[in-house]
């Protein structure tokens, strides 16, 4: 028996179909599933619409947009309207005169403008409703309008947060819930406009947090400065993108001409010897305790490629095949152009914290490690991996002191080790930038630490 079901619009269409092949006087009777959809598309025409006449007996020329079966309607402005017969000669493209010709240039430039809008919302996969296409189509119309409109920096950031966590992305929009909170205590007023942000309001803003510009009043260093400029330069690219800015005024961009550059932070080591590693992993500890999970975790975190905690939370059955591992980042699945797995060889002592520590439901949509719920939240996958972070941080830091490793180790640190130790070893750097799931070098050599002496001077002595 054949199954074809067929979407129309909304509506299903079933029909039974019996099918007998017959082969070598063998017959024989298949299924077949077949399921067809139409895709929605997003189309933009100018019309005249006919609906209700003005006075004089013309009507209104109006854009239309249509997507999955409905309608919204743009004008094209308060004069731009005809009669039925003179729009019979605007379709034909030709002859008709000057008026006819001024509308013809309208529709043409409606249009494209239209055009224009819908590529940009394939191009950034973002999801379409007729309220975000008529902003953006308001903004392509008359710029200058929306500038005086939105010219406002804190309402801004503060949407732009909330759009982060609709979309699950809960760290990264309280960061900006971070930068609004900054700003407003160091601008001092309830308003904070475009025009003001230049270069010389970004070198103050930069010179109050170095020196109390953090959590409690202190200073804060380069790469928190980094963090929080980088995320402003994020907003004034959008009020550029959004016409809200001209580019002349855009106040990033190199010092020597006049522009304000946001700091690096550095490289800080944050990465163990491969000796400490071994001792903290060996460092008895009472079974089933919660410090000695904390270690565990630590520790598989270092073996498998330096696996962010979030990652390990968020760690499924399905994503394990014998002693291969394969995952998506959680940090880049909602921003990566390109979505890459990380694979994983899961050794001998990573399979043991495994069985140790895992979950009892071994469905293969079950989480490993019985931390995350299912069904949670965004912000509550953000609190429960902050709470195992947290737990695995205080065990590690309790471990460190035990041996008299004198660093304020994290979670961090099990990932600049791994990408530290595959350095030593010789390992391709295509391993290791694969391994911490990056997509450019450069952000793998922040991971890794400098090279031993000894092997600079191994490669240094082939020269002679």
């Amino acid at each position: 028996m054949v199954y074809i079901e067929i979407c129309v619009g909304w509506r299903w269409l079933f029909l039974d179909i019996f099918v007998f092949l017959c082969a070598n006087h063998v017959q024989m009777a298949k299924g077949l599933y077949i399921k067809i959809m139409r895709t929605k598309q997003i189309t933009a025409t100018v019309i005249l619409d006919t609906r209700r006449a003005k006075d004089g007996g013309t009507y209104p020329i109006k854009l239309r947009i249509t997507y999955g079966g409905q309608r919204d309607y743009f004008p094209l402005g308060e004069t731009c309207d005809c009669t039925p017969e003179t729009w019979e000669i605007v379709l034909k493209q030709k002859g008709g005169g000057k008026a006819v010709h001024d509308i013809r240039q309208q529709k043409a430039e409606a249009e494209g403008r239209a055009a224009k809008i819908i590529q940009q919302f394939k191009a950034m996969d973002r999801p379409f409703t007729f309220d975000a296409f008529r902003k953006a189509y308001l903004i392509e119309a008359d710029p200058g309008q929306v500038r005086k409109q939105n010219d406002d920096v804190f309402a801004a950031i503060k949407t732009y947060a909330e759009t982060l966590k609709e979309e699950g992305r809960i760290s990264s929009g309280q960061s900006y819930d971070c930068l609004l909170s900054s700003l407003r205590k160091f601008h001092g007023r309830k308003r904070l406009t475009f025009a003001e942000v230049n270069p010389a309001f970004l070198k103050r803003y930069h010179k109050f947090m170095e020196t109390e510009g953090g959590k409690k009043g202190n200073g804060q260093r380069a790469a928190g400065i980094g963090i929080y400029m980088r995320n402003f330069r994020r907003i004034l690219n959008i009020a550029v993108d959004s016409k809200i800015i001209l580019a002349e005024d855009y106040p990033f961009g190199p010092p020597d001409k006049g522009k304000y550059q946001p700091p690096t932070g550095g490289n800080v080591k944050k990465a163990l010897s491969i000796e400490q590693v071994r001792a903290l992993r060996d460092y008895p500890l009472p079974d089933g305790s919660r410090i000695a999970r904390g270690r565990d975790l630590w520790y598989f975190s270092f073996i498998c490629n330096g696996m962010n905690m979030k990652d390990i939370c968020l760690l499924r059955w399905s994503d394990i095949d014998g002693d291969v591992m394969h995952f998506l980042r959680a940090k880049t699945s909602k921003t990566a152009k390109e979505q890459k797995y990380i694979r994983v060889i899961l050794e001998r002592p990573a399979l043991e914290i495994i069985a140790r520590w895992s979950n009892p439901d071994k469905r293969p949509s079950a989480y490993v490690f019985p931390f995350m719920k299912v069904g949670a939240t965004p912000l509550q996958v953000r609190y429960i991996t902050q709470d195992v972070t947290s737990s695995v941080n205080d065990a590690v830091k309790q471990v460190a002191a035990e041996l008299d490793i004198n660093q304020p180790i994290t979670t961090y640190w099990a990932r600049h080790s791994w990408a530290t130790q595959m350095m030593k070893e010789n390992a391709p750097v295509k391993i290791i930038q694969d391994g911490l799931g990056h997509t450019s070098l450069a952000m793998t050599s922040r991971y890794t630490d400098e090279l031993p002496v000894e092997t600079q001077r191994k490669y240094s002595s082939t020269l002679i």
